[in-house]
């Protein structure tokens, strides 16, 4: 978004492949993020991508934890690990509920729209994409 700098016009959209977690009306976001921005208090602390980042790490430790289990308590091969990903279904982060297809993809991955109010960037939806049928 920063790319439209001064071209940026009133009323202008745009979006950004993530949920802005401002917009969430979630209590244990709400939580999650109060707890981040105690520990983390500098304004640089918290970036665009902290709570994408977050929730990737999520996915990834879950992944991991459900392939070492069904690997016997063992370390599990990197093979394992990816299968466990793309078997993830309805993992609540931060930013969204995750699922994956088979190919790895996210079956809903979020996005946020954002318009330009009053000259600023300003959140006005997070949805869930849905692909096409």
């Amino acid at each position: 978004m920063s790319d439209a700098a001064e071209n940026a016009n009133e009323g202008m959209y745009a979006t950004v492949a993530q949920a802005d977690v401002s917009l969430s009306s979630d209590t244990h976001v709400h939580n999650i993020v109060a707890a981040y921005r105690k520990a983390h208090p500098k304004p640089e602390d918290i970036t665009p991508y902290t709570f994408a980042a977050y929730d990737a790490a999520l996915v990834l430790m879950d992944a991991i934890s459900r392939a070492v289990d069904g690997n016997g308590d063992k370390i599990p091969s990197r093979a394992q690990v990816v299968d466990a990903i793309a078997k993830t279904s309805g993992l609540r982060g931060v930013t969204g509920t995750y699922s994956f297809d088979s190919n790895g993809d996210a079956t809903a991955p979020p996005m946020t729209v954002y318009q330009v109010r009053n000259g600023r960037w300003v959140a006005v939806r997070s949805v869930a994409v849905q692909p096409m049928k």
